[in-house]
């Protein structure tokens, strides 16, 4: 019930959308490469066995059917449910460890979400302006050799809160995703050359509420030809109690 009127409203904007989304595919690369990132299947945290998200595989397995290979021309839109569809038994989607609402929980197309924040990142840096991304509202482990900002990933779930890009170039880009037995891959190809963006992060804070409650925050900013622009700001919720050291801020605490 709490989800039915989210998609109702999704249901109706779509009807109204005006907004051309790709939807043809090719697995011969395009001619100029522009990316590659990839990240790990697993993640040395305390009390998360392999077991426990070997699943999310499966799902991403899935993901990548749908989405390879997609060519997004000038104009376009990428949308990740418009081409994944609802996940379910059905149509190949398993229950898996994922994070819903602060805890990991098993849940039907769990660990999507790897795949979405893989797209966002690649795309922070490519030709693409943002139509929709949804900031994942909790943080839930501590950073573990992280590579990347935090807040750098978007998050999804299934028909109301989507992952759309548009490309703003005159050129073709293709997403290209594949599977290795330790990380998930992709890369941004085009038909001609496109300057990236740099993307920075700034502000970054971890912020004690009091009560045992710990708040996260940045800023993330693309940088090109020396003109910085925001693109994403985060606010998350820690699941877990950070650090001492890690603590940028205390809120006062009001008598």
């Amino acid at each position: 019930m709490s989800t039915l009127f989210p998609n109702l409203r999704r249901r109706v904007a779509n009807l109204v959308d005006h907004q051309i989304y790709a939807d043809k595919h090719a697995l011969d690369n395009l001619s100029n490469e522009l990316l590659q990132h990839r990240t790990p299947l697993w993640r040395p945290l305390e009390g998360l066995s392999r077991d426990a998200t070997s699943l999310k595989v499966t799902n991403l397995q899935r993901v990548i059917e749908s989405i390879d290979g997609i060519i997004i021309s000038p104009g376009e839109a990428f949308s990740f449910w418009r081409l994944v569809g609802k996940p379910s038994l059905k149509s190949g989607f398993r229950k898996a460890l994922g994070g819903i609402d602060g805890s990991l929980v098993m849940h039907m197309g769990g660990g999507i979400p790897q795949a979405t924040n893989l797209i966002f990142w690649m795309a922070a840096q490519g030709p693409f302006e943002v139509l929709e991304r949804w900031r994942h509202t909790y943080d839930l482990f501590p950073d573990v050799a992280r590579t990347l900002p935090f807040g750098s990933g978007a998050t999804v779930l299934a028909e109301h809160r989507d992952l759309r890009l548009k490309n703003s170039s005159v050129h073709k880009v293709q997403i290209r995703l594949w599977l290795t037995p330790t990380h998930l891959h992709g890369a941004l190809y085009s038909d001609a050359f496109i300057p990236l963006f740099d993307v920075a992060e700034s502000d970054h804070r971890i912020v004690d509420q009091g009560n045992g409650k710990f708040t996260r925050h940045n800023k993330i900013w693309r940088i090109i030809d020396g003109e910085k622009k925001l693109l994403v700001e985060n606010n998350a919720l820690l699941s877990y109690v950070p650090t001492d050291s890690t603590v940028i801020e205390r809120r006062p605490i009001s008598e």
